[in-house]
């Protein structure tokens, strides 16, 4: 799904550059198209960084579209939550990099639901705290 969004912020305006030849916006949507231009950065740098994090056994499990990694749950430095989406993104540093660099972000299966009710970062401290 990262990969169509990107697709699309960016193919859509070259298409329609390359058919008509310029691209105009008429002034009752440029505030919507100025917000889009300053959110696409913001939200690629996160999708870069967002991961799909598991565990097994004594090693954390990274993976995303292209690769996957298995890391031991030793190199984990620390298990936090991000201050701007509490309760749902959860990041992980490590001691030592890592495939996925130093910095890992994720968002627990059914994070939405279940940050009602407990914090996602406390569950995966808890599996660290018992398996080192």
């Amino acid at each position: 799904m990262p990969v169509i969004g990107l697709v699309i912020v960016v193919g859509v305006p070259l298409w329609v550059y390359i058919t008509r030849g310029r691209i105009s916006v008429p002034s009752e949507f440029e505030f919507i198209v100025g917000f889009a231009l300053i959110a696409t950065p913001l939200l690629t740098w996160l999708i870069v960084h967002l991961q799909r994090v598991d565990y097994c056994g004594r090693e954390l499990v990274v993976r995303n579209y292209w690769r996957d990694a298995r890391i031991p749950l030793e190199n984990i430095a620390a298990v936090e939550p991000v201050w701007w989406y509490k309760g749902r993104l959860v990041r992980i540093r490590f001691h030592r990099k890592t495939p996925f660099g130093s910095v890992v972000y994720y968002i627990p299966k059914r994070g939405p639901v279940r940050a009602m009710v407990s914090a996602p970062e406390e569950e995966l401290r808890r599996v660290i705290s018992t398996m080192t």
